[in-house]
């Protein structure tokens, strides 16, 4: 894999608390297991910003849930945890950078998360594998969150 330029953090990226900025970065992780599930390949840094962007000005039009607990916490197909997940980055949005302790209900349903997507890519292919990464860096950036731990 060739390296890519990652430009430095943002101004408002560095005035987020630790965990509102390790919540971007697990859900950043989920996103791309689940899509690496979907699509069967890692998907590029450009492709994740892209539709990350995309779901971000549009919302999810495949999901149309008042709350992630309610409707996604079985999400037990690729493509149902796929829209759990790009739901979450609708929601996460909600979270003020400053806030110091994320919302119960929020850091559950990413312990929910990361539960079904360990779930989903017990497979052997090279898409599971390169997703379970995903999911571990997920894990352990949850663990480092402050509170209760629900994994």
């Amino acid at each position: 894999m060739s390296s890519q330029f990652i430009p430095p953090p943002s101004t408002s990226t560095r005035a987020m608390s630790f965990d509102r900025r390790n919540t971007g970065k697990i859900v950043g992780h989920l996103y791309i297991a689940a899509n690496t599930l979907l699509k069967g390949r890692l998907i590029t840094m450009e492709e994740m910003r892209h539709e990350v962007r995309n779901i971000m000005s549009n919302g999810n039009k495949e999901t149309q849930s008042n709350g992630l607990a309610d409707t996604h916490s079985d999400a037990t197909s690729v493509a149902a945890w796929n829209q759990m997940v790009a739901q979450m980055i609708l929601e996460m949005r909600k979270i003020p950078n400053a806030s110091t302790s994320l919302p119960d209900r929020f850091k559950k349903e990413l312990a929910v998360s990361i539960t079904n997507g360990m779930k989903l890519c017990l497979g052997g292919g090279s898409a599971s594998q390169q997703a379970r990464l995903q999911l571990k860096q997920a894990t352990q950036l949850y663990l480092k969150l402050s509170g209760v731990s629900w994994l």
